[in-house]
């Protein structure tokens, strides 16, 4: 399976997953650094003051974390699960309602 494939099947489940109204985690469950990256290049991390409007600390963020070995700290989490939240959730919510609409 290529790279391109491996992202669009991680991403239709992940997209599935918003609309099922799972719990989100970064795990290989429903990410892939591919798909991190991908996401990266499509605009899913937004400029903010929690990272001084340079989106690419979150994706490095998520990254770093994606690889990690161990459990993180709950600062950390938190961090994590704002991203998925305030960036990545809405980021595919509104693909899914233009795919809807187109």
């Amino acid at each position: 399976m290529n790279d391109y494939t491996s992202v669009m099947e991680k991403l239709f489940h992940l997209l599935h997953a918003i609309e099922s109204r799972e719990y989100i985690t970064l795990t290989s469950d429903y990410f892939s650094r591919n798909l991190l990256w991908y996401l990266y290049e499509e605009g899913a991390f937004h400029p903010n003051q929690h990272n001084q409007y340079q989106p690419k600390k979150d994706y490095d963020f998520m990254l770093q974390m994606f690889n990690r070995h161990g459990p993180g700290s709950s600062m950390q989490d938190s961090k994590i699960n704002a991203i998925i939240i305030y960036s990545i959730k809405p980021f595919l919510q509104n693909m899914l309602r233009n795919k809807i609409r187109g």
